[in-house]
């Protein structure tokens, strides 16, 4: 998928149009960064072959309130689905990380398709910016799903009303000193899930 990825975004950051460090010739005053397949929906909820516990049973009980929560049909996110063009983004590496920890979404534009406002949770250089996705290959590569991103800045934005990203940011930071953070995605799944305990509970 990372390669179908390259292709949709011209081989440029979904966000800040920054190129890979390892495309050859980018264009001149073109910037360069580290770029990752960011999954708009943590790819870590379906991997059930994982043998921690506390994983299994909260990427269990996160699809459960998924299916119970809202409208949004959650086979567009079972099995291999999970892991499509349609539930990634290509992002810089700082921006995948702010995605991943539901700091930073996209605002749907009224009226225009596939357009978004960036969101961020402070100030940033990104904040407010307008962004249209658009497939660049001439290849048929599915965009982001407008769902699946409606349902990603939804919990974000509770996230951030209740301070709760701040606190368990706060709380992987400290496990991050003594190497305890885990860099599977694991993490963003653990933000999903208590996103959807407070949607239940508002």
């Amino acid at each position: 998928m990372p390669t179908q990825l390259h292709k949709r975004q011209g081989y440029r950051c979904t966000i800040s149009g920054d190129y890979p460090y390892d495309l050859l010739q980018p264009p001149p005053g073109g910037y360069q960064g580290e770029m990752r397949t960011s999954h708009i929906i943590p790819f870590s909820l379906n991997n059930f072959d994982d043998a921690n516990s506390l994983s299994l049973n909260i990427a269990a009980i996160t699809w459960d309130i998924l299916a119970k929560w809202g409208s949004f049909p959650i086979t567009k996110l079972g099995g291999e689905k999970i892991n499509r063009p349609a539930n990634a983004l290509l992002l810089r590496g700082d921006l995948d990380l702010a995605f991943g920890n539901f700091h930073l979404w996209f605002e749907p534009i009224l009226g225009e398709e596939n357009s978004y406002i960036i969101r961020t949770i402070g100030n940033t250089r990104q904040t407010g910016k307008k962004i249209a996705l658009v497939n660049h290959s001439d290849e048929a590569i599915d965009l982001p799903d407008p769902e699946i991103l409606a349902l990603h800045a939804a919990f974000a934005q509770v996230l951030d009303a209740s301070g709760a990203a701040k606190y368990i940011e706060s709380s992987w930071h400290d496990m991050e000193q003594i190497h305890m953070l885990a860099t599977d995605g694991s993490t963003h799944a653990h933000l999903l899930h208590v996103a959807l305990w407070k949607l239940l509970i508002v």
